[in-house]
């Protein structure tokens, strides 16, 4: 039997209806259908579950992807790709980063130091309890031993923020500012450390200077050449002089390894980058699949899109979504009428608290069922749940992602008898 589906409708989609097959034999491959873009298959994170990073042409992090632009196959298996997911919405899969800071005595002169350390700061809200951060500055003084070389900085690492903020403060005071430049000793002694950091998780290497260097012992070719067999990182850089162009070293450092660079031509253009430098030191995905064997019947599942059935933050049913909902069941009238099983799932995007979108998704999802039941579907058949911020379907990273996620899915099952 064809159904219909006259009404505005985000997709009509087929989903596991709860059995997970996973594939024998062969290898994981992540794939996409959107044009220009490649994806990495990073690692698998458990059954099921695999970390993604996706770049364009120019090897930069690509946002505002969903379900729909994914493939994922083991051998002769093709699976689905059922949620999307940004590394900050889990708390299973650490980030590592290491921070180069400048801290020469020109930050004191241009009196950047407590705008620099403000922006430092927009770094570490980010940073999670599972996550680690080395921080690189230069010293006159004291030197640490990488490799067969003695480089002039000093090293801390540690995944509490508060510590690591006076470490920064410390740095930056005037015992601490230095008389001279470091900066291919610092990148130098920040690339070993990440190149001593597992490749499987996303390792991230922050480079803030003014990009001269009149001090260091090892030259920028030391620099590149270490980059070599390190593996995936991203760079990024914040090239703080006052002129027109970056640094064409630190520029090609950070375009070479899956990074970029902002320009800070002055002390107010700091914390506004580092708040970018924050933003995109997420970018990869973790994404959710699963593998359904052949002929196995599958439920036919409508999406309703949040602004159809609700106003934002609401759970009350609008005029316009009743409507919505009526033609639903009038289109699949038989259907509903046959089905074994209608499951009602709510679903919101990753703002608020998880407690506050899990009590929403199932308000909303008790309404639309509250609804069915009035206009004559067995209640018996109906199963409601509030599934708040768990799985996305689109990239909660943009405005656009973020609203395909607020929705109601409804999921017929039984129809394939």
């Amino acid at each position: 039997m064809r159904i219909v589906i006259r009404m505005c409708i985000l997709m009509l989609v087929l989903v596991t209806g709860g059995t997970v097959f996973a594939a024998a034999n062969g290898e994981l491959t992540i794939g996409t259908t959107k044009a220009g873009v490649t994806v990495t298959l990073d690692r698998v994170i458990s059954e099921g579950r695999a970390l993604t990073s996706v770049t364009d042409t120019a090897k930069q992090p690509v946002f505002g992807l969903g379900i729909q632009d994914f493939t994922v196959s083991q051998g002769d298996m093709k699976g689905k790709v059922v949620s999307v997911q940004s590394v900050a919405e889990v708390q299973d899969v650490p980030v590592n980063i290491v921070m180069v800071l400048d801290n020469s005595f020109s930050m004191e002169e241009r009196n950047a130091i407590k705008e620099l350390l403000t922006g430092i700061d927009k770094v570490l809200k980010v940073v999670r309890p599972i996550d680690q951060v080395h921080m690189v500055v230069f010293d006159n003084k004291l030197t640490t031993k990488v490799g067969n070389r003695n480089l002039h900085v000093q090293t801390f690492k540690s995944r509490n923020a508060g510590e690591l903020r006076a470490f920064a403060k410390k740095a930056y005071s005037k015992q601490g500012v230095t008389s001279k430049t470091f900066l291919y000793e610092g990148m130098l002694a920040g690339l070993d450390i990440v190149g001593k950091l597992p490749a499987t998780n996303p390792r991230i290497m922050i480079v803030f200077s003014d990009g001269e260097d009149l001090n260091s012992k090892v030259k920028r070719e030391d620099v590149v050449k270490a980059t070599q067999g390190i593996g995936k990182f991203n760079a990024y850089a914040v090239d703080y002089m006052p002129t027109t162009d970056t640094n064409k070293f630190l520029t090609k450092f950070a375009k070479d390894n899956r990074g970029q660079i902002w320009k800070a031509k002055s002390e107010a253009n700091l914390v506004s980058i580092f708040e970018s430098v924050a933003t995109s030191m997420d970018y990869a995905y973790i994404l959710t699949y699963v593998f359904i064997p052949p002929h196995v019947p599958q439920p036919v599942v409508v999406v309703f899109p949040e602004a159809a059935l609700f106003d934002f933050d609401k759970a009350e049913l609008k005029p316009a979504g009743k409507e919505q909902i009526k033609a639903y069941r009038e289109d699949l009238k038989s259907g509903l009428s046959r089905a074994d099983k209608i499951k009602i799932s709510g679903h919101t995007d990753n703002i608020g608290t998880a407690e506050y979108n899990m009590k929403l998704s199932l308000r909303r999802a008790e309404a639309v069922r509250d609804y069915l039941q009035s206009i004559d579907i067995d209640p018996g058949k109906m199963e409601v749940t509030g599934e708040g911020m768990s799985r996305p379907i689109a990239d909660n990273r943009t405005k656009e992602g973020r609203a395909n996620n607020r929705r109601v899915e409804v999921e017929v099952f039984g129809l394939e008898k």
